[in-house]
């Protein structure tokens, strides 16, 4: 692991690049998500836990509800950590290692994200939304993650609407340490 910094324009095409990452679908987690979050934590400590952890996939059904959800302190393993230790990602859409708590909904995180340089596509007509949080400070852990989701997404029958969205954490994270 390296210490948080805010990552460079050329950071996000690099690592866009080598992690199949359009520039397109790459978001920034702004730091008043970390507001949000303590706000949270006086209803639901479990929750705003859960919900800091650098590295996740949450995956949404059509109507924004979470469906599936992964964390980094669920997948166990070291060094690296186990993404698919039950078999999370051999079916679609991948089987939640983490609870999925129904007040995280995709219109509640949508306001917490910030395009790295292009719009988001447009929300609707979509099947599922994966929205995966990743940073460079994590360095390989987090690109485990989003291998294991894109192979993932694979499994999905063709005329699945899928729409991926990379969100950097590293912003906020600075804030933290």
């Amino acid at each position: 692991m390296k210490k948080p910094h805010i990552p460079t324009d050329e950071e996000f095409y690099h690592f866009g690049q080598k992690w199949n990452m359009s520039i397109y679908f790459q978001q920034t987690l702004l730091p008043s998500y970390i507001d949000e979050l303590e706000k949270i934590d006086s209803v639901n400590p479990k929750l705003a836990k859960d919900l800091l952890q650098p590295i996740q996939a949450m995956y949404f059904d059509a109507s924004g509800k979470l469906v599936s959800f992964h964390i980094n302190c669920y997948a166990g393993g070291y060094p690296n950590l186990n993404w698919n230790k039950f078999g999370n990602f051999d079916l679609f859409p991948a089987k939640t290692n983490a609870p999925c708590d129904s007040s995280v909904t995709l219109s509640w995180l949508l306001p917490y994200l910030k395009p790295v340089e292009f719009p988001c596509v447009k929300m609707k007509d979509l099947d599922y939304t994966v929205v995966v949080f990743w940073s460079r400070w994590t360095g390989r852990q987090s690109e485990h993650l989003v291998e294991y989701v894109q192979k993932n997404i694979k499994l999905a029958p063709k005329e699945t609407r899928i729409q991926v969205m990379y969100v950097n954490t590293d912003e906020v994270f600075t804030k933290l340490f």
